[in-house]
């Protein structure tokens, strides 16, 4: 299939799966309840200007990093309705269709599996129906897919940009899911074992940590 061919199939099924998400959190209502609810309101507080807090009182025993992109996101459009969220979790899905195209492009040789694999995630149900609830898992798939694609693409290339990057991203998507702080560690040990090069290793994982602790030091410095 023609480059220009493949980018139109592509764009055809990411904005189909987009109709269908749109429909979903449009015409089913679903009212957060628990962890979902916690992580609205305190993104509605950020929204307002009262910080961290959870009725009245400072809120920092879970991970914040979904509820403070959403109030980033209430705060560009101008709204902080439960709707709005969902919205959120929409644009965040639909965005991660590309980057799952690419990983798929790059594990197999096969166009028909590429592409099979690439539908069938477009239009799993749970990547359908989870738009509608206020977690913070659609946003992690969303950095977690492009940090794997940053791997897959420029793993050749050994840029401390780069890595400076991808230690960022995980620093950002270590505040969405916290046990993501280990994979600093998990790439650098991959990269040792792909090269075995004590020097390159050593200059790749100082330049993880960097970005990563661009991110993890503020948070740390706020929760004192």
């Amino acid at each position: 299939m023609k480059k220009r061919g493949v980018i139109g199939g592509v764009i055809a099924i990411i904005i189909l799966s987009a109709i269908l998400k749109v429909w979903w959190i449009n015409n089913i209502p679903l009212t957060p309840l628990y962890d979902f609810e916690t992580f609205y309101k305190v993104a509605v507080n950020l929204y307002n200007g009262e910080g961290f807090t959870l009725n009245g009182y400072p809120w920092a025993f879970q991970s914040y990093g979904y509820p403070l992109m959403l109030s980033i996101f209430f705060r560009i459009v101008g709204s902080s309705s439960i709707f709005t969220a969902k919205v959120f979790n929409v644009i965040c899905s639909t965005l991660t269709l590309p980057f799952i195209f690419l990983i798929m492009d790059k594990v197999f040789n096969k166009k028909s599996v590429v592409w099979l694999c690439f539908v069938v995630f477009a239009f799993m149900p749970n990547n359908l129906i989870y738009n509608n609830v206020l977690g913070s898992e659609i946003l992690s798939v969303l950095l977690f897919s492009i940090i794997i694609c940053m791997n897959l693409y420029m793993i050749e290339k050994y840029k401390i940009w780069n890595f400076i990057i991808q230690g960022f991203l995980i620093g950002i998507l270590s505040l969405v899911k916290p046990f993501f702080m280990a994979y600093p560690i998990v790439l650098i040990f991959i990269y040792f074992i792909k090269n075995k090069e004590l020097k390159n290793t050593a200059i790749i994982g100082v330049s993880l940590i960097v970005g990563f602790m661009c991110v993890m030091i503020p948070s740390t410095i706020k929760n004192y």
